[in-house]
């Protein structure tokens, strides 16, 4: 199950070049994937992407379901800054399509409005995506996991965003794997090796899509150049509060 900025693009490669490209759905995204039908999908072994967790319960036969963390704030970080440098490629016209404003915003706006300004008019879509992403993405198993929870929340079915870390830990438990960015190739090889009998047919050292314009330790300094105050800073520790008691449950020495 892929967070975005968890290098995804990278196991994507790695289980093409295990498995075969015929072998590795080409879908990365739900809107992809929902396009298929069950009998298109049951002729690839492997999916990974931006997926809903809750897509693959119906799907028979054994699986091996695993996900690859990074620290909270760092994935934000370079998820904010991936944004924008995509959002650089694309011309004015067409930043402007509405599929593009997540871009856009990045691109366009500052860190204060983008991060903090409740009047920002993608406000709920740009918190969707950051606000404790790990947490609403594995409790409620879907990419809107944020929005499904708090309505319960707002309803009282859940209690508070206790019970939304609580379930999240309890769905995460039911992966066979929570490999950690910095060593998930090795690790995960040697598991594809073990399940599939099969040895990588060409070993390369997976890095796609890595942000190499901006190192990790630079990225908060980059931001502030951008003008990032401290309410800004504030509110990125927010939206990392339940990510950070959920990523040191699994890696406590990180």
């Amino acid at each position: 199950m892929h967070i975005p900025k968890t290098a995804g693009q990278s196991v994507h490669q790695l289980l093409i070049n295990f498995l075969g490209k015929d072998k590795v759905c080409p879908a990365r995204v739900n809107n992809q994937l929902l396009s298929y039908s069950k009998q298109e999908m049951d002729k690839y072994q492997a999916f990974s992407g931006h997926f809903d967790w809750c897509i693959f319960d119906n799907l028979p036969g054994p699986k091996f379901t695993f996900t690859v963390l990074r620290e909270p704030r760092e994935r934000i970080l370079s998820f904010y800054f991936y944004l924008r440098k995509e959002a650089n490629k694309l011309s004015q016209e067409e930043l402007e399509v509405s599929e593009k404003q997540g871009l856009k915003a990045a691109f366009t706006l500052s860190p204060y409005d983008y991060f903090v300004n409740p009047k920002t008019s993608i406000r709920n879509f740009i918190d969707d995506h950051y606000d404790n992403f790990y947490t609403y993405y594995f409790a409620g198993r879907s990419y809107n996991g944020r929005s499904k929870l708090k309505n319960l929340i707002f309803a009282k079915t859940l209690k508070d965003t206790e019970d939304v870390l609580k379930l999240a830990l309890e769905n995460i438990s039911t992966l066979d794997k929570v490999y950690h960015i910095n060593d998930w190739q090795d690790r995960l090889e040697k598991d594809l090796s073990e399940i599939t009998s099969t040895k990588s047919l060409n070993y390369q050292n997976y890095l796609v899509n890595q942000n190499k314009t901006i190192e990790g330790k630079d990225r908060l300094e980059k931001l502030k150049e951008l003008g990032a105050d401290k309410n800004v800073i504030q509110q990125i520790e927010q939206f990392c509060k339940l990510d950070n008691l959920l990523y040191k449950n699994f890696f406590p020495l990180h």
